[in-house]
């Protein structure tokens, strides 16, 4: 598997192992549609967990995944959730074929740019004001195919003062098969050195 364990919960609810006993036998789209709607009905009802606000859409169109790549052939499909004792967020994320490298495959910075806003939806929760990416590192276990919905677990692994270390693992959804684990560190910035947000 990775050094990096599913959090507690979703194991004990066997949502995965439940996902393999019948979707193989569904059409691919059908797959897709239904392990997430199923998925989000689990997610929704763990103890704990409660659905976290989805980026703000920017009136200028200045941000990168809740405008520049929520369109359905990049990224449509970006849902959070939040367990309240551990911090752990979970999203469920379709990568369309519009994020692709290679044909078919899904660029490796798509990848890092999903990871990177996930992990920053881990520190917002720690309540620290702005931060920002320090170090972003990830492991590419396997390539992601375009199409595909994932299932992502971020949390807290450490925090000292203003600086929060995290830890995340990304998963396929209907297979559970590990497509990249990683690490983050990000910093708060200092109230005078934080830059203006913009209108």
């Amino acid at each position: 598997f990775s050094p990096v364990q599913r959090p507690r919960e979703l194991k004990e609810n066997n949502m995965l192992d439940w996902l393999l006993a019948w979707l193989p036998r569904r059409p691919q789209k059908q797959i897709e549609d239904d392990s997430f709607h199923h998925a989000r009905r689990i997610l929704s009802a763990l103890p704990h967990h409660a659905p976290l606000a989805e980026p703000p859409r920017n009136r200028a169109g200045q941000h990168l995944v809740a405008n520049t790549l929520r369109t359905p052939s990049a990224m449509p499909r970006y849902e959070l959730w939040r367990d309240s004792h551990t911090n752990t967020v979970t999203a469920l994320v379709h990568m369309g074929t519009g994020v692709c490298g290679h044909p078919g495959l899904v660029h490796g910075g798509a990848t890092a740019a999903m990871l990177d806003e996930l992990f920053g939806s881990v520190y917002d929760e720690q309540a620290l004001g702005r931060g920002f990416t320090a170090n972003l590192s990830i492991n590419y276990r396997r390539p992601i195919p375009g199409g595909t919905t994932l299932l992502v677990h971020a949390w807290p692994r450490l925090v000292q003062g203003r600086k929060v270390f995290m830890d995340a693992v990304v998963q396929d959804l209907a297979t559970g098969a590990v497509y990249a684990d990683g690490s983050a560190l990000f910093i708060a910035a200092r109230p005078e050195a934080a830059p203006p947000l913009p209108p």
